[in-house]
């Protein structure tokens, strides 16, 4: 247990910083903003270089083996790198890159950390068990963003994590040296144990996540049209009657506060809200005006709250009444919104979804006990 301390207290770093890393980024740019992607490349690349160096010098035997290892790792690097990032503008696609990479250096590392401290088990079930343990600590970090109102998280994250982790756990295996290769190995049957009830927490918790972070419903209203939500069409009515009661104060949120549960209504209005007013700015009028009809239908308390103490709600730069002269002529409910296409999944349904997460981490879970039952001989 001693051995695991380290790459428990990295995890728990790692997790307990989620909320704050945006901030972290956005303070790096802002302090450098012609310079911050040169230092964050530089810092990433150097790191690497450093990490390939200390290999090179730990590696003498079975060189062949472990170089091929060590390439299968840089593969492994390049891919994560270059193909794993999200559509994004141009101004912030490099700086989300470069940001996300951060992860391979948290979960490969932390990956590592745990094969070295597993090691008595043996290096491969080491790192089998390092790869599971670090992704469920990524998807625990992707649970915590998702909950935190200034960050995202999503599925495709954890996936991120989950390339980092077995990289990381590759690379520990590359450069062991040959005496922790010749200790005992765990039988197959003293490992599948923990093993598949690691993976069983591992299924159930990001079966929980994709239920909560991805699942909502295609809604269909003869005014705003079709979009989708995390809500049905009664649960937005219900939540814009509680929040034009609740956001009627002086100090209504802003969705940028870190200290509390990110209301996910107000993320979805902010989110066709920004939707509206790109449009607006591209001179798509019509299209506009069908976003408003949305925000009028199930998003108004988001365009009437107070205005914040410091600034101007975007809404307020809007000309309604040149979306009104777009509209003249039009049918209301025509729309089909792009918004969080992608993030949201309305397949499969949430009941479905749920009942596939349990049967599948219950066989998990018992299935150590079912291989290893002895049979019956017959006679």
């Amino acid at each position: 247990m001693r051995r695991l301390l380290t790459p428990t207290i990295v995890a728990l770093a790692i997790i307990a910083s989620a909320p704050f890393m945006s901030l972290l980024r956005r303070g790096l740019f802002d302090l450098f903003p012609e310079r911050g992607v040169v230092i964050l490349g530089a810092g990433l690349g150097l790191l690497l270089l450093v990490t390939l160096g200390i290999a090179l010098t730990r590696i003498r035997s079975q060189r062949a083996l472990r170089y091929s290892g060590l390439v299968l790792v840089l593969i492994a690097l390049w891919v994560q790198s270059t193909h794993l990032s999200p559509a994004l503008p141009r101004g912030l696609r490099l700086q989300v890159a470069l940001s996300e990479r951060i992860h391979i250096v948290e979960y490969g590392g932390l990956a590592f950390l745990l094969v070295g401290a597993l090691r008595c088990r043996g290096l491969v079930w080491a790192a089998l068990l390092a790869t599971i343990w670090s992704t469920f600590a990524g998807a625990l970090d992707e649970t915590v963003q998702f909950i935190a109102p200034s960050r995202t998280g999503e599925a495709r994250d954890i996936g991120i994590n989950a390339a980092a982790s077995v990289t990381g756990a590759l690379f520990a295996l590359c450069i062991a040296s040959d005496a922790r290769w010749r200790q005992p190995h765990l039988t197959v049957r003293a490992a599948l144990p923990t093993l598949f009830r690691s993976t069983s927490v591992l299924a159930l918790t990001i079966g929980f996540f994709v239920f909560f972070a991805h699942l909502g419903y295609h809604i269909e209203d003869p005014v705003a049209g079709r979009f989708l939500s995390w809500y049905t069409p009664d649960q937005l009515r219900a939540l814009a009657a509680d929040r034009a009661e609740r956001w009627a104060g002086p100090n209504p949120p802003t969705g940028r506060e870190i200290c509390c549960l990110q209301d996910y209504y107000l993320t979805e209005a902010s989110r066709h809200n920004g939707h509206r007013n790109e449009r607006y700015a591209d001179g798509d009028y019509l299209a506009a005006w069908h976003v408003d009809n949305l925000l009028h239908t199930f998003f108004q308390p988001y365009i009437t709250k107070p205005l914040p103490p410091d600034g101007r709600l975007p809404s307020e730069e809007v000309d309604h009444s040149l979306l009104t002269r777009a509209g003249e002529g039009h049918t209301t409910g025509t729309y089909t919104s792009p918004v969080l296409r992608g993030r949201i999944w309305t397949t499969p349904s949430k009941p479905v979804w749920l009942a596939l997460t349990l049967t599948l981490a219950a066989a998990l879970w018992w299935a150590p006990v079912l291989i290893g039952r002895p049979t019956r001989a017959r006679t």
